[in-house]
């Protein structure tokens, strides 16, 4: 199983991804298991920027559960989502993902990460790993940071308990061009 750190480096590269304007799979790519389910159902246009989300998250498709809901009248028209869960050594990440094809024919995606990581504590995880993200906001005393390489990726920390941490990062992209799926 990966770590925390190995969490954090795909969820920077992810940010980067976001930022780019089309996320186009290889042609031999197979969809992850939680884009295939969006696929089956009907959803079609934005399963593929589903599917590039789902790999920057989940390393291996293997080692993840998921929980997919779309729309029972007309899936591809309106949002699919899908819930992950995966353990790791050191904690506990659920992600929550959210696709749509918007009024531009574009997709807009929403990535909800939450990690659970019982022995360390935010202010480890600030001064070390997060130290280069700005301070953003305040929500209910906790520090929004913004991802410095987008201004649309921003993480919140915070305490569980005297030893722990609950990080929350919240990741929007707007406008990626929708690419047909492979099924």
């Amino acid at each position: 199983m990966k770590g925390i750190g190995l969490i954090f480096a795909l969820l920077a590269v992810a940010s980067n991804a976001l930022a780019a304007p089309a996320m186009t799979p290889a042609a031999t790519d197979k969809l992850s298991r939680a884009a295939q389910q969006g696929y089956d159902v009907g959803f079609r246009d934005c399963a593929a920027a589903v599917d590039n989300l789902v790999k920057f998250i989940h390393e291996d498709d293997q080692n993840y559960a998921y929980f997919g809901q779309w729309s029972a009248t007309d899936p591809n028209r309106e949002t699919f989502s899908s819930l992950t869960s995966e353990v790791y050594n050191d904690g506990k990440g659920l992600t929550a993902f959210a696709a749509t094809k918007n009024a531009a024919g574009k997709c807009s995606v929403v990535v909800t990460q939450t990690v659970v990581i019982p022995n360390t504590i935010c202010a480890t995880l600030r001064e070390t790993t997060f130290k280069t993200w700005k301070e953003y906001a305040e929500l209910n005393g906790d520090k929004i940071l913004e991802d410095p390489t987008t201004p649309n990726a921003n993480v919140v920390l915070t305490p569980i308990g005297q030893t722990g941490c609950l990080l929350l990062k919240h990741i929007v992209s707007y406008g990626l061009d929708p690419t047909p799926a492979k099924k």
